[in-house]
Formats: structure tokens, C-alpha cells, sequence
């Protein structure tokens, strides 16, 4: 059209369908219009050629042909953006859907088609990793099971990838990541709900034969059942013991003592865990503890003196109760009314405590520990709890737990001791109160109490007996006082060298 339209630019339809025979009339209009608007100067610019006509369209400013796309299968689809056709892949959040039909074709075309692994297989999958989870992850702890799952999960997602990429194989996912997930969160809360009640078991079976602390420790720490040996801390060492005690015994049949000390232990060892102290062992009726350990305190010479003294005010109700109630034997009831009518108290317990470093730990042997204390300053204690038969006193610490509580509690001095075994001494002090807690007249004595002891350290025994006495006025009952004036008597006369009491016995 374009060489007759640049021969014979006036040709009209007629000639180009002569030139053309066979062609629709109107379509050689549209052709011969479309030839005509591109000709300048009765001539078809180069640029303009190949020409393409009506009714092919271009795309992005290129034009097809149909011998282009003769043969070959034409797929078409909107692509701007805000239309219909366009949705989200795995690898763009925006992509048109014409794209996918190609890849579909080409995946039929080249028979290269995803499989997925037969259902037995599947379920031999699921098998293997309940297999590993029952036998493997169920014997770690919570930590490494957790690095093993994770260790798992990432290799099959490895895996699944791999063969989904190189092989065409798609491997479950969701469902084998279910079975070691959920089956590793499954063990886990499984096994803290029965750790837990193994623990209550342990912690209820073993709380009456150990201090629940102790049992805590155990429980946290399993390895310790079988460490031997111990560290040196500086804690506090408690004994406890009831003043003629096998005479108690004597009076009551086994049925009855083993109620009678129940009853006293249970309200003393009460007290005693308290403030935060471990009972050791029972010896009888004696109570051996320590403060300061398997969890320690700052404070553990101040709690178990406050513990001492409370002990001594639960006796006061023990002793109310049981004659309120008119709970003891006749035979104890008898042995309780004759003391009483000879001065002395039913059920006094003598009380020593001793702060200083000792070692705690697991003694014994590889078969059978006990988790106990030992050290000078235990064996100290023991002595203070057995020296008080001759002060008449209750509660009887050392120096360095006088230094921690003095402000806390009333005190006096009671003696420079030299226990039996040792060669150094130590001071003694009581305790009887807490802080301004005590009655007028056992501050009167106190007072004449302490200017005794100050002639009594001048090496003045002649005034320190008489101010001695004046207490014993006040305070008939005062073992302290009495022992100082008997003592003041016999140094009057034979003066020592030294203000050191030797214990001859323990």
C-alpha cells in the first residue's frame, strides 16, 4: 500500500484491492488510512516500518504481529495497579495473576510437578519424631530438650526446603513442627506437674524427719544427697534442754512420755523455724538447731536469741494449759505440785546459743549424712545450755551474740568461764527480756545485780556480797545473785587469782 500510495499517492481502495485481491474491503480502508497518515511527502518514513495494522495492538509502546505470536500460546491479564487481578505470592505482596498462568503451563509442558510423599510415609514421619520425642527429649532437662527441638526444627525445615527446591518433593510441615513443638511443650508441663508432686511427696515425707529448708536445698540441688563434707560460716548454735528431765521420764509409760514430749517439741520447734532456724536432731528431750544455714542471715544471732526468749513464754502458756486442762498423768501432776512446793519450776528448759564460725555440711558416712554443724562453737553451746544448772538461769550466749543484741534485749553479765576441755575463757551473759519488758523489781535487781559485779571485777568481795544480798531481797528466786554471794563469801575469806570460773564437768 505504501509503495502505490508513494507511486500513485490519489489511489483509493479500489486499486489497493486489486493489488491485494482477497481482502476485506473494510479493512483495506483502515489500512489504506492508517498507510496515508504515516506518509510525508508522498513517502513512508523508515522509522515507521514495519507497519502494523488495525486490529493489532501495541503493548508498552511495541506493536504485535500476528506471524509474532503464530504457533505460540498468548496469555493476557491486567497488570496496572489498583485493578482486580492482582493478589500476593510468596515472593512479592502485589503480583498479577497473568503471571501465574505461564508457570503453570510450563510446569505442564515440562511434566515437572510437585509430589507429595505417599500417607504412609507421612505417618512413618510422624512415628520417628514421637519416637525421639518419648525416648530422648523426656530424659533432658527443660533447657537442653529445649536446644534439641530447636536443633530438630531447624534441620527439618532444612530439609523441607531442599527437597521442595532440588526435588519437587513437598514434605509436611505444619504437622511434623506440631508433633516437636507441642509434643516438647506437652513433656514439659507433663513433667513439671509430676516434678511437683514428687516434690510435695518428698517435701511432706521428708519434712518430719529433716527442716523443711533442708529439704528445699534438696530438692533444688540433688547433687547434694551425695556431697560429703561442708563450709566454714559464721552462724549460730542452739541446744536446749528440760532440767531433770529423767526424773519427768520416770513418772510416765512410754505412751505417755512420747505424748508429753511431743507436745513440747512441737511448740518449741514451731518457734524455732519461725525465725528462720534448722532444727538439727533430737536428743530426748533435747533440741539441737542452728541459725544461719541451709539459707543464711545476717541477723541469725538476733533470731535465735528472740527465738529463745519466745520459748520461754510459750512454756509459761504450756504450763497454764496443761494444768487448766488437767492434761498431765497423776503421776506428773504429783512430781509437778511437790516441786512447786519446793521452789522450783516444772519444765525449766535451759537455753544456749553461740555465734562464731563453725562448718556445716553433710557428715557421716557415704551410706547414711545428716546435714549438721561442728566446730568449737558448737560444743561452746552445749556447754552453756549444761553450765546453767549452777546460775539458775534459762538463756545463756556468748560474747559475740551479747554484741549483736544488747540493744535489742535486757542482759547482764554472768561469768568468765573456762569450759572444760579448753583452755581460754569466755563471757557469759544472760538473757531475760526483751527490752524494757521486765518488771520493776527485776529492774531493781538487775541494778544491784550489776553494781555487785562491778566490786566483784574490783576484787571488792566484802561490798560486792552485800550488794549481792540486796538483790537476793529483791528477787528471792535469782540464781545469779545467790551463787555470787556464796561465792563472795569463800573469796572473802581465800582471795583467787583470777575472776575465771573452771568448769570441772561437763
Amino acid at each position: 500500500i505504501a509503495d502505490l500510495l508513494a507511486a500513485k499517492p490519489q489511489s483509493g481502495a479500489a486499486e489497493v484491492l486489486a493489488a491485494l485481491p482477497g481482502r476485506a474491503v473494510e479493512d483495506v480502508r483502515q489500512s489504506l488510512y492508517y498507510v496515508r497518515s504515516q506518509m510525508v511527502d508522498n513517502q513512508l518514513r523508515k522509522e515507521k516500518r514495519p507497519l502494523f495494522f488495525y486490529p493489532y495492538i501495541g503493548y508498552e509502546g511495541r506493536l504485535f504481529t500476528p506471524e509474532e505470536v503464530q504457533g505460540k500460546v498468548l496469555f493476557y491479564g491486567l497488570t496496572a495497579p489498583g485493578t482486580t487481578d492482582l493478589s500476593v505470592i510468596p515472593f512479592e505482596g502485589s503480583y498479577p495473576m497473568v503471571g501465574i498462568y505461564p508457570n503453570v503451563l510450563n510446569t505442564i509442558l515440562q511434566q515437572n510437578f510437585i509430589r507429595r510423599i505417599p500417607g504412609w510415609m507421612n505417618a512413618l514421619l510422624f512415628m520417628g519424631l514421637s519416637v525421639v520425642m518419648s525416648l530422648v527429649v523426656s530424659r533432658l532437662k527443660v533447657l537442653q530438650g529445649a536446644f534439641v527441638i530447636a536443633a530438630f526444627v531447624i534441620f527439618y525445615a532444612v530439609v523441607t526446603l531442599f527437597s521442595f527446591s532440588h526435588g519437587g518433593v513437598w514434605l509436611e510441615v505444619i504437622g511434623p513442627m506440631m508433633v516437636l513443638v507441642g509434643g516438647y511443650l506437652a513433656l514439659t508441663i507433663y513433667g513439671y506437674v509430676i516434678k511437683e508432686k514428687e516434690k510435695e511427696f518428698v517435701q511432706g515425707a521428708f519434712g518430719h524427719y529433716l527442716s523443711p529448708a533442708v529439704v528445699d536445698q534438696i530438692m533444688n540441688n540433688p547433687e547434694m544427697v551425695g556431697q560429703l563434707g561442708g563450709e566454714e560460716r559464721v552462724m549460730t548454735a542452739f541446744f536446749s534442754d528440760i532440767a531433770s528431765f529423767s526424773t519427768i521420764s520416770e513418772c510416765l509409760d512410754p505412751a505417755e512420755l512420747v505424748e508429753f514430749i511431743n507436745d513440747y517439741l512441737s511448740e518449741m520447734c514451731d518457734i524455732v523455724e519461725h525465725y528462720g532456724g534448722t532444727i538439727d536432731k533430737f536428743e530426748g528431750d533435747a533440741i539441737v538447731a542452728f541459725f544461719g544455714a541451709p539459707i543464711y542471715y545476717e541477723d541469725h544471732a538476733t533470731r535465735a536469741t528472740l527465738a529463745c526468749i519466745d520459748q520461754q513464754k510459750k512454756l509459761i502458756e504450756l504450763r497454764e494449759r496443761w494444768e487448766r486442762e488437767d492434761s498431765l498423768p497423776p503421776a506428773l501432776k504429783e512430781l509437778r505440785a511437790r516441786w512447786e512446793d519446793e521452789g522450783r519450776v516444772f519444765t525449766q528448759v535451759r537455753m544456749g546459743i553461740t555465734s562464731g564460725p563453725m562448718i556445716v555440711g553433710n557428715m557421716g558416712s557415704k551410706g547414711r549424712t545428716d546435714y549438721t554443724m561442728m566446730g568449737d562453737t558448737v560444743n561452746l553451746a552445749a556447754r552453756f545450755e549444761s553450765g546453767q544448772k549452777f546460775y539458775g538461769t534459762v538463756i545463756m550466749i556468748n560474747d559475740a551474740i551479747y554484741e549483736e543484741v544488747k540493744d535489742l534485749v535486757e542482759t547482764r553479765k554472768l561469768d568468765l568461764i573456762q569450759v572444760m576441755g579448753k583452755e581460754e575463757s569466755v563471757t557469759a551473759y544472760e538473757v531475760l527480756e526483751r527490752k524494757g519488758e521486765l518488771s520493776p523489781e527485776k529492774y531493781q535487781m538487775l541494778a544491784l545485780y550489776e553494781k555487785g559485779m562491778a566490786a566483784y571485777e574490783a576484787f571488792d568481795f566484802s561490798a560486792a556480797q552485800g550488794f549481792f544480798e540486796e538483790a537476793m531481797e529483791v528477787d528471792p528466786d535469782d540464781g545469779p545473785s545467790a551463787l555470787y554471794a556464796d561465792r563472795c563469801e569463800e573469796y572473802t575469806e581465800n582471795p583467787p587469782e583470777d575472776l575465771v570460773f573452771r568448769a570441772e564437768s561437763k
